[in-house]
């Protein structure tokens, strides 16, 4: 999971809906499916852990000099966003 978030913060600068931020939201949601079934509704709950949970936040977080969180945060709504309709 570590590899995943790193190469996410390497895509910081980008737009959440950019195909290679979305593409590391699939490998993303890849590494969770091996434990748990990710549904839209599940990943917008782990979205907002990320976000407003400082033990998650604080952890993302490390693997940038920006807010890595709000950046997942912001690439996980919109790659639910576009799975719904």
């Amino acid at each position: 999971m570590e590899k995943v978030f790193r190469k996410i913060a390497s895509c910081i600068n980008q737009s959440p809906s950019s195909d290679e931020v979305q593409k590391l939201i699939v490998e993303w949601k890849s590494y969770l499916e091996q434990s748990i079934v990710c549904d839209s509704e599940m990943l917008i709950c782990i979205a907002n852990t990320y976000k407003f949970d400082n033990r998650f936040k604080n952890y993302i977080n490390q693997f940038s000099n920006e807010d890595l969180a709000e950046f997942l945060y912001n690439d996980i709504i919109h790659y639910t966003n576009r799975q719904n309709h």
